[in-house]
């Protein structure tokens, strides 16, 4: 939850995500992640469907399908897993790849 000053810029960071969102262009094949300025997984929750997005320097999105594939809980210094704590809880995606993503030409 946001309170105080971060309630104001939160609402201004959302909106321009959700205005970057909507300008998505779908990709067969990503730009690999080096390329991107920043990477985002984004659920549309009105189609529930998880994409992974890349955006290089411009407001428009780079985005292609993904599914999730595992859930880690965050745990403590010992190694012991804290289900019910979500700060530091892992998410992993499955995406498709093309056969030359990585042996580039």
């Amino acid at each position: 939850r946001l309170e105080g000053l971060s309630m104001v810029t939160g609402k201004i960071q959302c909106t321009l995500m959700k205005m970057g969102f909507k300008m998505k262009e779908m990709m067969d094949t990503m730009p690999f992640d080096q390329n991107c300025e920043s990477l985002y997984f984004i659920l549309d929750r009105e189609k529930r469907q998880w994409y992974k997005c890349c955006r290089q320097f411009s407001p428009k999105f780079k985005c292609i399908e993904v599914q999730p594939t595992g859930w880690y809980s965050q745990r403590n210094e010992f190694g012991v897993s804290m289900p019910f704590n979500h700060e530091d809880a892992q998410m992993c995606f499955r995406e498709k790849y093309s056969w030359d993503q990585n042996c580039p030409l």
